[in-house]
């Protein structure tokens, strides 16, 4: 099963890439819609990777289609009000904004509504395509009218994601998304919070208890690191001259069983993070350790 976040335009975030397999961009390839030349070639870059689509993809059978198509005569009629609303702010006859700050909200509101027109009806063009799930990205959760279960549940670890340094590479971020002891984590991850979506908690004690298992995990791995290090640095200690010693003496057995202690300490460090409390949310622990600004 594909994970597919759907938003209405821009260039995904950091979080979005390493949460979804794929992100659907409404306005990818539409006619008249720009974005900055460098987010341009990051889209392109990453729609040839796969990783960024079209929404257009998902509308495989008539109701994808009518329901895409209500998706557009929303955007139309957002875009439409909205230009009224920006030419003439108040009734007539026309008067200047108050401020530039109820100019900024209003158009803040009216960015919210194009969101909620385009990812919504989208949606369920996604829900209709086997193999794919779907999840609503919205730059402000007023888009949405209401957040069920699932969409909660992800509000929430968006926000315990990391936020990498603007100047790293995208190429990083795909790389540490493939890399299979992430792929792993991240679907214990996706499992915890389809249980938890389940549970009907509300915002804060979902954050608690996530916060709660993020602690135990660091803290499970700390203690078993720590152990991992010194009996490493234990064995290194007595074990090279006694590696070259056998050597020389061509026997090698002792030395085969002197290499295989480093081998044991790094399968009980493995043995450990599979047992460790709150390990279903490693994938944040690992993300938050490979990318949060230093």
């Amino acid at each position: 099963m594909k994970h597919v976040g759907i938003r209405y335009s821009g260039l995904p975030t950091a979080t979005e890439l390493l949460l979804f397999d794929e992100i659907a961009v409404y306005t990818l390839g539409a006619p008249g819609h720009r974005e900055s030349e460098e987010d341009e070639a990051s889209l392109a870059y990453l729609a040839e990777r796969g990783v960024v689509v079209g929404v257009t993809k998902f509308v495989v059978d008539a109701e994808a289609r009518r329901v895409f198509n209500l998706a557009h005569e929303g955007v139309m009629r957002g875009l439409t009000k909205a230009a009224e609303i920006l030419d003439s702010p108040s009734t007539t006859p026309p008067q200047p904004w108050p401020s530039e700050a109820e100019k900024e909200r209003t158009i803040r509101k009216m960015h919210d509504k194009l969101e909620s027109f385009a990812v919504l009806p989208c949606r369920v063009a996604v829900e209709r395509t086997p193999g794919y799930r779907p999840a609503t990205i919205v730059s402000s959760s007023t888009a949405l009218q209401a957040l069920d279960g699932a969409s909660l549940v992800l509000e929430v670890v968006m926000r315990q994601m990391p936020l990498p340094d603007p100047d790293t590479p995208l190429e990083a971020i795909l790389d540490f998304r493939a890399d299979e002891a992430a792929v792993r984590a991240l679907r214990h991850l996706r499992s915890w919070m389809n249980d938890i979506a389940r549970k009907s908690l509300k915002a804060h004690e979902i954050e608690d208890g996530l916060r709660t298992l993020n602690d135990q995990y660091r803290e499970h791995m700390r203690l078993h690191r720590m152990k991992h290090h010194n009996g490493v640095l234990r064995t290194l200690v007595t074990v090279p001259l006694d590696i070259a010693e056998q050597l020389a003496k061509l026997r090698f057995k002792a030395a085969f069983e002197a290499l295989l202690v480093l081998q044991q300490r790094r399968l009980a460090l493995t043995e450990a993070e599979l047992k460790a409390p709150g390990r279903d949310v490693a994938y944040i622990v690992r993300a938050q350790d490979e990318f949060s600004r230093t």
